[in-house]
């Protein structure tokens, strides 16, 4: 893969517009639409997309499905821990109205549950008061699907260099084919034809094919070696296309649109976002926008009584957010990245 690309840049966009949106939904207001998704809706897909990609390029990358596995918890993980320990043991007792022992013996399940994936969103107390009263953290929602579109790569690629032994052509067929029966049951999802739900672990995985078939289609550009027919000029007109239609044709093209618009600017020619985003801080906004977000709220309308746009709250909160996400970056992100690094080239 090419050294200079627009990745870093597409993930912070998407980021931000996750964060742009939840300001809407917190403060009560409606989301702005984007081809008739909320904005923080596409900036989820965007992610799902780009992480397909980039993950199936790591698994290429990867002696061994082992070590491609334990790149990716060392990557989730540590900043994940830090998060959620201290939204416990700052954010929470800063902002609950329950007292402090029945607080922290509350807090316990949220802990435990969000390190195993299992999404919980409410801490004891805490935000009561806000308009949204019950997340402290919605945005864990999209780690366990996550996770869990990692541990399906492993199998899709596994059967994929079998069938390629044999024939390339049956291997790409194989894996072009699983995209398009998601895609399939994507649309009769959104379009409300499948209205089932298959709720496990916290999580309805019924609902989690939305996004998880992005990562597919991401991962299906990068180990088919699409991102060749991937064109900026062809991706403008196709967003006019989408601008333009509406109901379930929209639906059914969104996702080619998204997968397809992401990978072609990520490749663009003379990509000048590489040169400014030497650095991805767009997990540490990811993962610290949403209870940052809910604090600023608490002190500025709640108790400060003062009143701003949803915009002018993005703002200001992302002020507190850039300087969480730095550090998450400088304290834990990179110390990590380096120490996956060299203990690849010690082998």
């Amino acid at each position: 893969m090419e050294k200079e690309n627009n990745f870093s840049a597409i993930h912070l966009g998407a980021a931000l517009l996750v964060v742009l949106g939840h300001q809407y939904v917190l403060m009560g207001s409606s989301v702005p639409l984007i081809f008739g998704v909320d904005i923080n809706g596409i900036g989820v897909r965007i992610i799902f997309v780009m992480s397909g990609y980039l993950i199936t390029e790591s698994y290429m990358r990867s002696k061994s499905a082992g070590q491609y596995m334990g790149k990716r918890l060392m990557r989730i993980y540590p900043p994940l821990a830090a998060c959620i320990f201290l939204t416990v043991v700052v954010i929470g007792p800063i902002f609950t109205r329950c007292g402090l022992k029945e607080y922290f013996t509350g807090s316990i399940d949220y802990a435990v549950r969000n390190i195993a994936m299992y999404p919980v969103f409410s801490l004891p107390g805490v935000f009561q008061d806000n308009v949204n009263q019950t997340a402290v953290n919605g945005s864990l929602w999209t780690l366990p699907v996550e996770m869990m579109c990692y541990i399906l790569l492993i199998g899709f690629m596994k059967i994929y260099d079998i069938l390629s032994k044999k024939s390339q052509a049956a291997a790409k067929i194989f894996y072009a084919s699983v995209g398009i029966v998601l895609w399939i049951i994507y649309v009769l999802r959104i379009t409300g034809v499948l209205q089932h739900s298959l709720v496990f672990w916290g999580t309805d995985w019924c609902s989690a094919i939305g996004v998880a078939v992005y990562f597919l289609w991401g991962s299906i550009f990068s180990r088919l070696g699409l991102k060749n027919i991937c064109n900026l000029q062809t991706a403008v007109f196709w967003g006019m296309i989408c601008g333009c239609v509406d109901g379930p044709l929209r639906a059914v093209l969104l996702l080619p649109f998204v997968t397809y618009i992401t990978i072609a600017f990520a490749f663009a020619d003379k990509p000048i976002f590489s040169k400014l985003m030497k650095n991805n801080y767009s997990y540490g906004i990811y993962l610290w926008a949403f209870p940052i977000q809910q604090s600023v709220i608490q002190v500025i309308m709640i108790r400060g009584g003062q009143y701003y746009s949803p915009l002018v709250m993005f703002l200001i909160s992302m002020v507190f957010i850039w300087m969480a996400a730095c550090l998450s970056n400088v304290l834990i992100e990179k110390p990590l990245l380096k120490l996956s690094r060299r203990g690849r080239d010690s082998r």
